[in-house]
């Protein structure tokens, strides 16, 4: 098997039990879907197989388990598989349409489970009100915040918005405000992320939290700030703080010095700095972390991505949107890309600064990007050699990887993959850390091919 477990993907040897897998099932429903594979040795992925009556039994009493232990009815498709000419079983779980989902024996919210990258956590109340939301088709940014009104927002970002002025329909139209069951008039979410003067005084973790650090690692803090401003501004004084560190050249015009050449694209971070406001996961009580290095930039922003994506379709056009509202805010001011393609401005624009490829990283609760202030160096771009094109997803997508995963991209043995590498390691282009089953190959030039996608 290709892919280790985490969101979507979960391996059982033999099922002394349903009770796991039901959880899974809950979990992956109130989630983005997801598959679970029995007769697969979870540790090693690889296919152990089951016998006729163990694929007879588990059809026959999978279904029947679901049906009496979850609530919302849910029902998975079951179908046998031939891998390595053993049997498997493979339950396919879609994404959830009444959520949430939870075990009938537990109850809600203790039944309620989400999955959390290769493991199912009972729901948070923040998460549970996030499932409830999805489930009436609603959305996190347009509920209504109690007691906050229009004239607790920043004025003057409503009027630089607007051309100077406003009308109710407009801001019922564009969910600034809403009408509370009370039938007031109050802000939603979106509008206090976006137009209040400090957002972190009625959503806490509505804020950007910098720091700077002396070398690559987080061994010592030169700086730190914490930041909560209108989200326009926000992004702004972030860049500001990164700015001394990362102009590499300047001129003078008129008297005035003028920013010249950034070590990492300004297009670049603002992208990277506008996604990570408008789409991270506002039920989860953390803030967006940036982190300044002598080699690099991290942007940390909590949540998963919002939809059933992979890292590899990034930059084609493949969006989902978590708070269509502020992103519709966000667009109005035409602070972002069009939908779907500003990862590809990203690329796009370190590839032409000559910067090595940014990295993305899903984690379990998180999404954190990579862009390198490190440039390319002609030796470092080079051409991968056509019988490794297979590694360009690697090398774009990761600085260094396990030999399992270079074998399985090129359809080949451990063994044979591991010698395949060493040419190489000869050659240059990697490097090795660390032995045994921990042994990391890490990337020492970045394909041309690579680079210009």
């Amino acid at each position: 098997m290709k892919e280790r477990e985490g969101r979507q993907i979960e391996y059982k040897e033999l099922l002394s039990s349903y009770s796991g897998i039901l959880k899974t099932i809950v979990a992956f429903s109130n989630d983005i879907g997801g598959k679970i594979y029995v007769g697969i040795e979870d540790k090693t992925m690889i296919p152990k197989g089951l016998t006729d009556e163990q694929v007879e039994k588990y059809l026959e009493e999978i279904p029947r388990a679901i049906y009496d232990a979850i609530t919302p009815y849910c029902m998975p498709q079951l179908r046998t598989l031939l891998i390595d000419n053993q049997v498997i079983l493979e339950i396919d779980i879609v994404k959830g349409a009444r959520k949430p989902y939870f075990l009938k024996a537990e109850g809600t919210p203790k039944g309620v489970y989400v999955r959390i990258g290769a493991h199912n956590k009972k729901a948070t109340p923040e998460l549970l009100k996030d499932l409830y939301r999805e489930g009436q088709r609603l959305y996190w940014d347009e509920e209504e915040v109690e007691d906050t009104i229009l004239i607790d927002l920043d004025q003057e970002v409503l009027r630089s918005f607007y051309g100077g002025g406003w009308t109710e329909t407009q801001l019922l139209a564009d969910k600034v405000i809403t009408v509370s069951v009370r039938g007031k008039k109050v802000t939603t979410n979106s509008s206090v992320i976006y137009f209040h003067q400090k957002p972190n005084t009625v959503i806490p973790h509505a804020e950007l939290l910098f720091s700077q650090f002396e070398g690559v690692t987080q061994g010592k803090i030169v700086k730190t700030v914490d930041l909560s401003a209108p989200l326009p501004a926000l992004a702004e004084q972030c860049i500001q703080l990164l700015r001394p560190s990362l102009i590499s050249s300047t001129e003078r015009e008129n008297l005035v010095l003028k920013d010249v050449e950034w070590e990492i694209p300004l297009i670049a971070l603002r992208e990277t700095l506008m996604n990570a406001l408008i789409h991270r996961q506002y039920a989860i009580s953390d803030a967006i972390k940036v982190a300044l290095f002598d080699d690099r930039v991290e942007i940390f922003s909590p949540g998963n991505f919002p939809g059933p994506m992979n890292i590899s379709e990034l930059g084609n056009g493949v969006s989902y949107s978590r708070n269509p509202h502020l992103r519709q805010l966000a667009r109005k001011a035409g602070l972002v890309e069009k939908r779907g393609f500003g990862y590809k401005l990203i690329l796009e624009t370190c590839e032409q600064n000559n910067n090595y490829p940014p990295i993305v990283v899903e984690g379990p609760s998180y999404v954190k990007v990579t862009l390198f202030r490190t440039r390319l160096s002609l030796e470092k771009k080079q051409k991968l050699p056509e019988r490794f094109s297979a590694l360009g997803e690697l090398a774009m997508n990761k600085s260094s990887f396990q030999v399992r995963e270079a074998s399985n991209l090129m359809g080949v043995s451990i063994s044979t993959a591991r010698l395949r590498l060493k040419e190489l390691v000869t050659e240059g282009w990697l490097d090795t850390e660390g032995k045994g089953r921990a042994a990391k190959y890490v990337w020492l030039k970045v394909p041309l091919k690579i680079a210009s996608q």
